[in-house]
């Protein structure tokens, strides 16, 4: 593979011949982020990209003797505009002749927690049923949570400030570890190292939080300060709730599960758990029957495939 390709002294149009033709063998995860964060120095290389996908297909199409094919660019023409798709494990990037830069998303599946490291040194982490799409440019760093729970350990750059942002949400890292979620209309972030300023972005004032603090915007879209433990512990697979409703720890529960577990009886849901355990090897059954001793309940395994728990016996 060709090594080298992303120094600023090199030639744009040159230095996008050799990523196309490195994106065709396969790039390595390193590579990954090296590549876009060269995408990122100048919005006009995204349109370099393309013109240069297009004439290589072109090429090799005519060697072939045959009509372009989709490559592992998904390469696509159509009036007027060039546009390539560069797909790297799971995660796509689009490149637009209008020179903007859409960012690489990130997703997880059921159960999947995901460790993704960013060209600046900072890391990310993606809970399971998480989606992110993250843009680096020479002024911003942002990570846009559509969905789900991560956590970023963002590197110091007092230049180009970083930014999580959601539906409901931003909040800038200021020299921070911090995780942010949105998901079963739960929206927060809690702070384990540094300062983050959290904002409700439909209104209201924002807050500068600690380490050992967090936030949550409720139902009214106020936000209200909570304590913070354990943040984080589900990146080793690790379930840690603390004096939580049992309705609001099942639905959290069942995010890492293809069939949900259920609570039907009002006064059953509401009774508080706090337990902490590995369910790195758990199936929904086992975890189930984990949260069935805490809270002193039975469970049923339904015809549909859900898990109810019950009433049962007292709490042990």
């Amino acid at each position: 593979m060709l090594t080298g390709i992303h120094h600023e002294e090199e030639d744009d149009d040159l230095a996008a011949a050799h990523w196309v033709l490195a994106i065709d063998e396969g790039l390595a995860p390193g590579k990954v982020e090296i590549f876009h964060a060269w995408l990122a120095e100048r919005p006009e290389r995204s349109d370099l990209i393309a013109r240069q996908a297009a004439l290589q297909a072109l090429a090799k199409s005519a060697r072939a003797g045959d009509r372009p094919s989709p490559s592992r660019r998904g390469l696509l023409i159509g009036g007027g505009l060039a546009a390539g798709a560069a797909v790297f494990g799971g995660a796509a990037v689009v490149l637009r002749s209008s020179g903007t830069n859409p960012g690489q998303a990130y997703r997880t599946a059921v159960g999947e927690v995901r460790a993704v490291a960013l060209a600046d040194s900072s890391q990310l982490w993606l809970d399971t049923r998480t989606e992110v799409t993250v843009r680096m440019t020479r002024t911003s760093r942002l990570v846009t949570l559509a969905a789900g729970r991560v956590f970023v350990e963002a590197a110091h750059d007092p230049e180009r400030p970083f930014l999580v942002q959601g539906a409901r949400f931003e909040a800038r890292a200021l020299g921070t570890a911090f995780e942010a979620t949105a998901f079963a209309g739960r929206t927060g972030v809690a702070v384990t190292r540094g300062r983050v300023r959290f904002l409700a972005r439909h209104g209201g004032s924002a807050l500068e939080l600690s380490a050992g603090e967090g936030a949550w915007i409720v139902a009214s879209g106020a936000i209200e300060r909570a304590s913070a433990p354990a943040v984080g512990a589900w990146r080793d697979h690790r379930m840690v709730l603390t004096d939580r409703r049992l309705d609001a720890a099942l639905v959290e529960l069942s995010r890492y599960f293809e069939r949900p577990l259920r609570v039907a009886d009002p006064r059953l849901a509401a009774r508080r758990v706090s337990l902490s355990f590995s369910i790195a090897d758990l199936d929904e059954r086992e975890t189930a029957s984990i949260i069935a001793d805490a809270v002193g309940a039975d469970f049923i395994r339904q015809a549909n495939g859900d898990i109810l728990l019950r009433p049962g016996a007292s709490p042990s």
